[in-house]
């Protein structure tokens, strides 16, 4: 994750759209809300931002989420509650 975040910190200062400390701070804090605790999709989203050229970071609409190994029904009932919640966030949960 901290590798991407430095390329697309470049990328914005090539497109003379330099990053501040506050504006970093604030969109590592979006990405934390958006995919708490999955960085794999943080760093999707960033990429993203790089191949397009946006200087902002939006969330990954539904069908751009990679599926990641789903999770039968009867385990996920087998999970602890934390663990129930964080499959979801990772979007594993059936």
């Amino acid at each position: 994750l901290r590798e991407i975040v430095k390329e697309w910190m470049e990328s914005r200062k090539q497109l003379k759209k330099p990053l501040t400390a506050i504006a970093l701070k604030r969109a590592l804090g979006q990405l934390e809300l958006w995919y708490q605790d999955n960085d794999a999709l943080k760093i999707e989203v960033v990429k993203k931002s790089i191949i397009n050229g946006w200087t902002g970071l939006f969330p990954l609409k539904p069908g751009e989420i990679p599926k990641s190994e789903s999770i039968s029904l009867s385990d996920f009932m087998k999970m602890t509650p934390e663990e129930q919640e964080k499959a979801r966030r990772e979007n594993r949960a059936v």
